[in-house]
């Protein structure tokens, strides 16, 4: 804070160099995205391992059951900011839509659906998902109930 105060002195005065404006407004631009996104990390919801079923039929709810889990387990990779492999998991369309390789999930056939197939394989497989490297694989509940709302039409 100090720093700041001694800046401010330098601007009023005129004695302050461009370049440190650029770097001084960089950072404050860096810090602030820095602090919106911590705060829309630690606000989202955590995805419970019970399926929180709220439509008539039991299937899994995309906006309370799957969306929740794909942002805690998909998002570094797959979300608004980063694309890998083309593949956006942030919003159901994004998902029908799919990436490089096609749509992500088929409607009512997970066994035919990459999304699905990916996070099945053995966490040896190179294709397996999430890569061991970005953080613990999805549970068995998180799992089926990702398989269930596949089968029950994915939206």
């Amino acid at each position: 804070m100090k720093e700041l105060t001694e800046n401010s002195k330098k601007w009023r005065s005129g004695k302050f160099h461009r370049g440190a404006v650029v770097a001084l407004l960089g950072g404050v631009v860096a810090m602030s995205i820095s602090l919106v996104l911590t705060a829309c990390q630690s606000s989202a919801p955590q995805h419970a391992e019970k399926s929180q079923t709220s439509n008539a039929t039991g299937a899994p709810n995309y906006e309370t059951d799957i969306a929740p889990l794909l942002k805690q387990k998909c998002s570094n990779c797959h979300g608004f900011l980063i694309a890998e492999k083309g593949l956006r998991l942030n919003s159901l369309g994004n998902i029908l839509k799919g990436g490089e390789s096609g749509p992500a999930v088929v409607p009512g056939s997970p066994q035919n659906s990459p999304l699905y197939t990916a996070l099945s394989l053995p966490s040896t497989d190179v294709k397996h998902m999430p890569p061991l490297a970005s953080g613990p694989d999805l549970t068995a509940a998180q799992k089926k109930l990702l398989g269930d709302w596949i089968t029950a039409g994915a939206n």
